[in-house]
């Protein structure tokens, strides 16, 4: 198939991505299925990418879990049933969305034509803004925060 047809642009952190239609399809799904991970698994997400490889156990801890194994491993099985991480040994888990996308770009009929690292890199880099977003504190620090944790103004009440 001819990748250029069909081509529109994905804007995000102030540059833009050219796609063709299908690759579009491919980021709002990931998309999507990110934003409908719960919080622990999207902080866990997080945490992988930043960190790892690690454990189940000492990812949930660092994504504010207790770091008991079932919960640990139960909530890594749907990250990694989804192909968000991938085993690498040694009970070890690392952030795989390079390889989910350049898997899901690849024709099925022709293997051997891998999509360009380019195209994967603009791609992953489309699906994380469902995962990371920079907010500023209320003290002018930037931080990068997962995307269902944006900070929530407080109320009157609150403050």
């Amino acid at each position: 198939s001819d990748r250029s047809s069909g081509s529109e642009t994905i804007k995000h952190d102030s540059s833009s991505v050219e796609t063709n239609s299908g690759d579009n399809r491919l980021v709002s799904r990931l998309r999507s299925e990110i934003d409908e991970l719960g919080d622990r698994a999207t902080e866990m997400l997080r945490q992988y990418r930043g960190y790892g490889p690690a454990t189940p156990q000492e990812i949930h801890t660092a994504a504010g879990g207790s770091g008991d194994r079932g919960p640990a491993y139960a909530t890594n099985r749907t990250l990694r049933q989804r192909g968000f991480i991938t085993h690498v040994g040694c009970g070890q888990y690392d952030y795989a969305l390079s390889t989910l996308v350049r898997e899901e770009l690849a024709d099925p009929l022709r293997p051997e034509d891998l999509p360009s690292a380019d195209t994967v890199a603009d791609l992953v880099s489309a699906v994380e803004t469902a995962l990371l977003e920079e907010v500023t504190t209320a003290d002018g620090t930037s931080t990068v925060v997962a995307h269902s944790e944006k900070p929530t103004p407080k109320t009157a009440t609150e403050q």
